[in-house]
């Protein structure tokens, strides 16, 4: 079993992440500097957490002894917010994978690295579905701050003889720890609450993955790299999509929520951010073919098991259809 470092691991996708590897008999240490949520992995004896920041080389360094793999997860990780912060997101977002990068270029055991990035940093592809070699044709500064990471940890496999993978995510959705404005909690809450659905366009198309789906494909991610340590194959970097290779509209997503509430749900639309990306979904072959991994739940799926992990903490206005 591995001993696995997660940064950014009560995010999101960490605490499912966290939770699936301990399950599975891996020892995890969650670096993360979210006091808030330190308590939920307090009955896990495979689950330790240091309270940290990646922008703390040194508190990283002594952190990561005995590991065997980094996930690298911690980030501004939202579009706006790297809008509103460029240099908050720029310092964290690229800082940080410096420091993960360089604790585990001089580490004794020289752990392999697992980057999160983001379909953001194709931009506006110029074709779908969007394969990993595709142009970055970046739109914001959220995506820059992804592909340095990207570039970065390419040239750390290539010059200091480190092994590393970068997944690509898209629209992940399905977790009660996700952050309530994003897009399909936002959209679910709303509806629940009888109140309008704001729409900034509504016809832009993404690629909506959910959260069991993207944990698996870490799994996947993990299980490459554990062999490619075992085989003492160093140097070693490639990247991956992480998602279903469908598209779903913003309208499209509206009416999946709507199928599942009883009363009508209105919509105002508005017209789209300048800064937002407005069509993807990718090519999965490339994942399919070297991770083995292919997503199994679809967007309609999807937002039925979301609904009731969900369905507890919703308002009674609209409710569920049984």
């Amino acid at each position: 079993m591995e001993k696995i470092f997660i940064t950014g691991g009560l995010g999101n996708i960490g605490i499912d992440l966290a939770k699936k590897l301990s399950e599975l008999g891996h020892q995890i240490i969650i670096f993360d500097n979210r006091e808030d949520r330190t308590h939920i992995h307090n009955d896990d004896p495979n689950i330790q957490i240091i309270l940290g920041d990646v922008l703390n080389l040194d508190h990283i360094k002594r952190s990561i002894l005995g590991v065997t793999g980094i996930i690298h997860l911690a980030a501004l990780s939202r579009v706006i917010w790297g809008y509103e912060n460029p240099h908050k997101c720029v310092e964290v977002n690229v800082m940080g994978v410096i420091n993960v990068l360089e604790a585990a270029r001089t580490s004794v055991r020289k752990p392999w690295v697992i980057f999160g990035s983001s379909r953001e940093v194709y931009g506006e592809p110029d074709s779908f579905p969007v394969t990993e070699n595709a142009p970055k044709k970046i739109a914001n500064v959220y995506g820059v701050t992804k592909l340095m990471g990207e570039n970065l940890l390419e040239k750390y496999c290539e010059n200091y003889g480190l092994s590393g993978i970068t997944l690509r995510f898209s629209n992940v959705y399905g977790s009660i720890y996700d952050q309530l404005d994003r897009v399909t909690p936002k959209f679910i809450i709303r509806a629940s609450k009888g109140l309008p659905i704001y729409l900034q366009g509504g016809d832009q198309i993404f690629d909506f993955t959910h959260i069991e789906d993207t944990v698996n494909g870490i799994l996947k991610s993990i299980k490459l790299l554990s062999n490619k340590s075992l085989n003492e194959e160093i140097n070693y970097y490639d990247d991956f999509h992480i998602l279903t290779g469908q598209k779903t509209s913003l309208k499209d997503l509206v009416r999946i929520i709507q199928n599942n509430f009883v009363k009508p749900i209105s919509t105002k639309i508005s017209p789209p951010r300048s800064y937002d990306v407005e069509t993807f979904y990718g090519d999965i072959s490339k994942t399919k073919d070297l991770l083995k991994f292919q997503a199994n739940i679809d967007i309609e799926t999807g937002i039925k098991l979301y609904l009731t992990e969900l369905s507890p903490y919703l308002g009674q206005t609209n409710k569920l259809k049984k």
